[in-house]
């Protein structure tokens, strides 16, 4: 796909005149060197970058025992790195999330245990 030309401002003199000299003496065009500039800035910063989700999974495991303590059977709503509500049931968090107009957002069960063992044995045979 060919982008129409791109304008970039304040770039550093000496840098620039040093990647167009290694472009020329390699005898490709600045747009292909550009390119595998980007690519390779692209490579090594892109794994580094953590998601919205990410981020709420962190502020959560930090907080998750205050919840569990203070708010123990209700529901705990997060998304944002904020709690954005309390409820007592599903239908109270459906709407928070409706109110807030969440799409995405943990829902927390305070103090609540999960139960270990295999569901109906492990698996189904037909």
């Amino acid at each position: 796909m060919i982008m129409k030309p791109a304008f970039i401002r304040s770039l550093d003199e000496k840098l620039y005149r040093k990647f167009k000299s290694i472009a020329v003496l390699k005898g490709i065009t600045l747009s292909k060197a550009f390119d595998e500039a980007m690519r390779l800035w692209i490579e090594l910063h892109e794994s580094n970058l953590k998601s919205r989700e990410d981020y709420d999974n962190e502020y959560f495991i930090s907080i998750k025992k205050m919840l569990d303590e203070k708010y123990r059977g209700k529901y705990i709503v997060i998304a944002d790195r904020k709690i954005l509500g309390i409820a007592d049931d599903l239908r109270g968090v459906y709407k928070i999330m409706d109110e807030k107009d969440i799409k995405k957002c943990i829902v927390y069960k305070a103090g609540f245990k999960k139960e270990k063992g295999e569901w109906l044995w492990g698996s189904i045979e037909l």
